[in-house]
């Protein structure tokens, strides 16, 4: 905990210069489209994470810390992750539109601020040598964020809700990895490909009201048993663990990063929890569109899911490269 600590610490001092000239232009040209809810998931969230929590875990992978120039495009990257994602879930921009900007960022003209935003802090990513790099890393994501619009029909099947689920989280954890040097191992790409499709469950598991409300097919808006859901939730932490077995980085330097994967599999649990109570209430079937707002929102903020997930989390963190 110390680490993590420390770790945001030292991002939040360098977001206090590196991000601000850009947050200050988009409040003084806002049309409306970006919402004063983006530049505070910018700010605390994806700003913050992706560098503190996701980087420097990449960096003690390879024994060191992370440079200058590694914290700064993991801030910019992360900070344009949400803005990326509205054009699908807010501005319902085409997939081809979506496409031109990623991949001719320099030929647009944008249509808003949101549009303005996004490629200021994209553009400020792609500025060197490693702009190639970057953009090829990123159209998996893309890719897999064209796909996840089929989850808006309801005769998707499960089995393809489950394959975009990996892609979605696998390839966007692996696009977070890329402005770090060297390109990572093969090893390595299928432990973070793994980890990322499980974040990416896990996701989901919390936004089930949500999603249900939208109309979005997930694993858990599907489900009809909690326990069948954690069941499965668990075998994909286990093709997690499978895979941080097989890495071939020292236990010392990737341990950290497995351990706050498990620590966050200890939250799904206790979401989990939650929603089994839920389930009591109608005939032991899990149905999410039956549930008011609160049966379907877990709250980890309180005293008593923190120490059920800190218990989770002493009771699964034994597991280890040599168990």
């Amino acid at each position: 905990m110390f680490v993590l600590l420390s770790n945001a610490l030292r991002q939040k001092r360098f977001l206090k210069t590196a991000l601000q000239e850009e947050l200050d232009w988009a409040e003084a040209n806002n049309d409306g489209t970006v919402k004063p809810s983006d530049l505070k998931k910018i700010k605390y969230y994806y700003g913050m994470a992706v560098t503190s929590v996701l980087g420097e875990s990449y960096a003690a992978f390879l024994g060191r810390s992370l440079s200058e120039k590694e914290r700064y495009k993991l801030t910019y990257l992360g900070a344009y992750t949400g803005l990326f994602d509205d054009f699908f879930d807010d501005f319902d921009r085409s997939p081809e539109y979506v496409y031109e900007l990623m991949t001719k960022p320099q030929e647009q003209k944008p249509a808003n601020t949101h549009e303005a935003l996004f490629l200021r802090l994209y553009l400020n990513v792609l500025n060197d040598e490693d702009a190639d790099h970057i953009l090829r890393s990123g159209l998996p994501v893309y890719e897999a964020q064209v796909k996840s619009l089929k989850q808006e029909s309801v005769d998707i099947s499960l089995e393809e809700i489950d394959v975009i689920t990996r892609e979605k989280g696998g390839y966007s954890l692996l696009y977070y990895r890329c402005p770090i040097q060297p390109e990572p191992s093969q090893r390595e790409s299928e432990f973070l490909f793994a980890a990322g499709a499980f974040l990416q469950l896990l996701n989901d598991i919390f936004d089930v009201y949500k999603d249900q409300h939208a109309g979005i097919q997930t694993r858990p808006t599907r489900s009809t048993s909690v326990d069948d859901l954690r069941s499965y939730f668990l075998s994909e932490m286990r093709a997690v663990q499978g895979a941080y077995d097989r890495l071939d980085i020292p236990s010392k330097r990737s341990r950290r990063f497995f351990n706050l994967i498990v620590l966050t599999m200890a939250r799904g649990l206790v979401c989990l929890e939650h929603y089994q109570k839920a389930e009591a209430t109608s005939q032991g079937v899990f149905r999410p569109d039956q549930y008011e707002r609160k049966q379907l929102i877990c709250d980890m903020e309180t005293l008593s899911n923190n120490l059920k997930q800190f218990g989770y989390f002493i009771r699964y963190r034994r597991i280890s490269k040599t168990a």
